[in-house]
Formats: structure tokens, sequence, C-alpha cells
């Protein structure tokens, strides 16, 4: 018996793979060309057909973090610091 499996309003459904609890795990892509993951279980006691669908949206661009700025910030300071004392400190001159 053959089930076919779409995500609602995907483009395109790929089913990759089946574990021993019978669910399906795949891709799907959306009109704008995102791909995300799917993971259908079936449900008991209604028509093999019957899957509940759960998708994960694809990962977020990383954005640093409040502290992570912070560090840079003080990272540049003290770089910027350290040039300005080696240019204000007058040359010794050997006597």
């Amino acid at each position: 018996m053959d089930t076919t499996i779409d995500v609602p309003g995907a483009s395109f459904t790929d089913a990759q793979g089946i574990n021993d609890l019978g669910q399906i795990v795949g891709f799907f892509g959306d009109s704008t060309g995102l791909e995300s993951a799917f993971l259908a279980t079936p449900i008991h006691g209604l028509a093999m057909s019957a899957l509940a669908m759960s998708t994960t949206d694809p990962p977020a661009d990383a954005v640093p973090e409040p502290s992570t700025w912070a560090m840079q910030i003080l990272g540049f300071a003290g770089i910027a610091f350290m040039t300005y004392r080696r240019k204000s400190k007058p040359a010794l001159m050997a006597g």
C-alpha cells in the first residue's frame, strides 16, 4: 500500500527514512526555496494514511550575544590604548 506524504504548503516533500516506530523523517521545500525537516508520526487507530506532521525551521543566522560585542569593543579599545602609549613615549637617548 502506497501512502503519499505531503507537508501542507510545501513545493516538494522528500521522505528519507523510517524507524521501528513507523515515524518517517525527511525534508521539504517551501515556495521561497527554503528547506526544512519534518517528522511524520502515524496516528494509531486511524487509517494508515493518517500522519501527525511536525516540522522544524532551518536554523537562524548567528547573532553575537551582547557579552561578545562588549569583549570585542574592550579588545579594540585596549589595542588603541597600547598603540597610543607607544607613540606618546619619548625616545630615551643613550648616554
